[in-house]
């Protein structure tokens, strides 16, 4: 399952995907993993994009957020929290939002 915000001024105006995960988890009973996943390999899969893009491995493109937060939940289950320490975008570091 592929997991996004789905941005519509209309009917979501969210455009924070750590909610979305944060939904997904506690709402939608997925385990950490798969909503990563659903953020990633999914998401890439859906649109046809997993060849190139939405895992690690040689010979993909990779954009990357490091977190600063001592596991992998922590994102999900204090929402609201900005645990993005770095953002790379094509090899190269990016402005980190927020």
């Amino acid at each position: 399952m592929a997991i996004a915000t789905d941005y519509n001024p209309g009917t979501n105006p969210c455009l924070d995907p750590w909610l979305i995960g944060t939904i997904a988890a506690t709402q939608m009973k997925m385990t950490i993993e798969e909503v990563i996943q659903g953020f990633t390999i999914h998401a890439a899969r859906s649109l046809g994009l997993d060849p190139v893009c939405g895992s690690v491995a040689k010979g993909k493109r990779m954009d990357l957020v490091l977190l600063d937060a001592p596991n992998e939940t922590i994102p999900f289950y204090r929402y609201g929290q900005n645990c993005v320490a770095h953002v790379i975008c094509n090899g190269e570091r990016c402005q980190a939002p927020g």
